[in-house]
């Protein structure tokens, strides 16, 4: 397995620079975009009752912040998806900046997010930041390690992190034996 991950890893960075590579990345759009139009329902979707119920206990597990910490605080959504968490960080209290790769991510997310402060675009991770905002959090959950290129979408996120700030990331993993 560990074998196995560092091919991947190489072929990812031998592509990087390559119309293969481009792509890769329209294909995870596209994906990602079949799933947040048309999956509508789902565990830990907001569909889900449960989820929606423990969507800000989950936050305060993940941050080891408290839930009154976010009112008034200015929080990134990385790769927002469907809006789940974007939505969890509005009810908190947050000023959200929102963005995704999909169209209908960005669509469901606006959706989402009604009633709440939250401000939402599209953009690739890949791409530098189209602003020059600082944020109290930048969450990014479970996003770069679909872009084929986690190491740039990180260092695009990086200066959003204000200076007193927080970043939370979360990918997921090759198994280990």
């Amino acid at each position: 397995l560990d074998e196995v991950s560092e091919l991947r890893s190489l072929t990812r960075h031998l592509l990087a620079e390559s119309p293969r590579f481009e792509q890769l990345i329209n294909d995870t759009r596209d994906s990602f975009n079949f799933q947040w139009g048309d999956i509508k329902e789902g565990t830990a979707l907001l569909s889900d009752p449960d989820f929606v119920k423990n969507a800000a206990g989950l936050v305060e597990e993940y941050t080891g912040l408290p839930r009154d910490w976010f009112k008034g605080k200015r929080v990134l959504d990385a790769g927002c998806g469907n809006g789940r968490w974007s939505a969890t960080f509005c009810a908190l209290g947050a000023e959200v900046t929102s963005f995704d790769i999909s169209d209908h991510g960005v669509a469901e997310t606006r959706e989402a997010c009604t009633g709440g402060t939250v401000t939402v675009l599209k953009h690739n991770v890949l791409e530098p930041l189209p602003f020059d905002d600082t944020f109290d959090l930048v969450w990014s959950y479970g996003v770069l390690h679909h872009t084929g290129d986690t190491w740039t979408g990180f260092q695009n996120l990086l200066p959003a992190v204000a200076g007193d700030g927080y970043f939370f990331l979360m990918l997921y993993g090759e198994p280990r034996a």
